[in-house]
């Protein structure tokens, strides 16, 4: 009896191992970060971001700090990641964009960053969404609202 008990106590222990493992986010790659990502800030969201990254890590990132104000442009030289930590290094493109220093966290489908100003005591939390993750989301809410609209109209 004591045998069987040790026997699907291992069973249990094996295929919850398989769950959990099968469940845990894949380490992003620096491939895995080559796409385009937009999103903003996660207080009031003034803030628009579009990150773009090719696959030696090096890209543009632009900046709306504020709505209707000039978007900013920086080059970003190098991303850095270790496991799910991820830095970038940025230069300034615009005369007028503050240099800022960049450090958060990578998963394949999203970035969440600190991104902080670095000749003035500011910082912002930030979370990006690849760009195409979020055309396919607002397509489909888009055409479930037509579609509500043109039934609600009798069509």
């Amino acid at each position: 009896m004591k045998m069987r008990s040790v026997v699907i106590s291992l069973a249990v222990l094996m295929v919850s191992d398989l769950v959990l493992a099968s469940s845990r986010v894949p380490i992003p790659t620096l491939d895995d970060l080559a796409t385009v990502w937009v999103g903003s800030t996660v207080d009031a969201g003034l803030e628009y971001f579009r990150l773009e990254l090719a696959t030696d890590g090096t890209g543009v990132l632009i900046v709306q700090y504020l709505p209707k104000e000039k978007a900013l442009g920086y080059k970003v030289t190098r991303t850095t990641l270790q496991r799910y930590k991820v830095t970038f290094e940025t230069v300034p493109i615009d005369s007028d964009a503050e240099p800022v220093s960049i450090r958060g966290e990578a998963t394949p489908g999203r970035l969440t960053f600190d991104v902080a100003g670095t000749k003035h005591d500011w910082k912002r939390t930030v979370i990006l969404q690849r760009h195409s993750a979020l055309m396919e989301r607002l397509r489909a809410v888009t055409e479930r609202a037509a579609s509500l609209s043109a039934s609600a109209n009798g069509h």
